[in-house]
């Protein structure tokens, strides 16, 4: 983490001590900048230490992430580093551009929520396993969510509203689910705060409908809190489909989809008097009702890519 305090933007070099982040474990760490969509660094080991250029946006907090370390690697590499993210899946690759051959063994961190599989040029490998490697090598480490088994594009194209914004999306679940009745509410509280908030307009929210064979069809969705694993994904005919082990795990399965049409449906909330500012306060700086202006970070390196 690295913040730049001044009004003006800056870039330097980076110069990270593996004994800060690794101990004596002899682990060369390669880092990319923590980007939502997309981002790539080129890291130059050497030594005890990977450096690296990059620049600091006013004001604005700057975030590394890992991409994977490397064991028993050559004092002097370079490594350029690249991540490609989405709601389903993560891709992180470190090419070998500049090293001598050696043999060394590669581990990469665990995300929570996702299953990881490491490979060398295309072929799987185990972790923290010995493996020659050269120049012109690519380390993939791939995530793959283990609850969302779709594209955001797939959740902010779904039909839950027409052109116009009036709800026309089905929940089906079984009347003999009470817990997937309880998460169901969740639809309808969503798409009422919408109407209230007049992000959409006012007319009939969501449908809930008892169906015990969870019938499917495009704009349906099914919950169901009786399945092997909690998983959010797109059916064959047009529908969603929502499983979990148990109620508990449905309702946050289904917040965690809400939460990402919010993407879809987005509402800034606006000043309103509050405990410690008044009214009169808001008044005099003329800001009763009104909203903060909102710009995005962290989205990707160049935003005009």
């Amino acid at each position: 983490f690295f913040g730049n305090s001044r009004a003006e933007d800056c870039s330097g070099t980076v110069s990270v001590a593996y004994d800060l982040l690794t101990g004596h474990s002899g682990e060369k760490p390669v880092f990319v900048r923590k980007m939502r969509d997309s981002a790539s660094l080129t890291n130059r080991i050497d030594g005890d230490r990977t450096r690296f250029e990059t620049s600091f946006p006013s004001r604005i907090p700057v975030l590394f992430e890992t991409v994977c370390s490397i064991s028993d690697a050559p004092d002097a590499m370079v490594v350029e580093a690249r991540s490609e993210k989405s709601l389903e899946r993560e891709v992180y690759t470190a090419t070998l551009k500049e090293t001598s051959d050696f043999t060394g063994k590669i581990a990469i961190r665990a995300i929570r929520g996702f299953e990881a599989d490491l490979k060398v040029n295309g072929q799987s490998i185990a972790p923290d396993t010995p493996v020659p490697l050269k120049a012109g090598d690519v380390i993939t480490a791939e995530y793959r969510s283990s609850l969302f088994k779709l594209p955001q594009s797939a959740i902010s194209s779904f039909p839950f509203t027409d052109a116009k914004g009036k709800v026309i999306c089905l929940v089906r679940i079984d009347s003999k689910d009470p817990d997937a009745k309880e998460a169901a509410a969740g639809f309808t509280r969503f798409f009422d705060f919408l109407q209230k908030k007049r992000v959409l307009p006012k007319g009939p929210g969501v449908k809930i409908v008892s169906d015990p064979d969870l019938r499917d069809g495009p704009g349906v969705i099914t919950l169901n809190s009786k399945s092997d694993k909690a998983e959010i994904a797109l059916t064959s005919a047009g529908g969603l489909r929502i499983d979990a082990r148990n109620g508990e795990e449905l309702d946050r399965t289904v917040r965690c989809l809400l939460d990402r049409m919010d993407e879809r449906y987005p509402y800034v909330f606006p000043f309103q008097a509050v405990h410690g500012m008044p009214k009169e306060v808001l008044a005099y700086f003329g800001m009763t009702g009104k909203t903060l202006e909102a710009r995005k970070f962290f989205e990707r390196e160049d935003p005009a890519k």
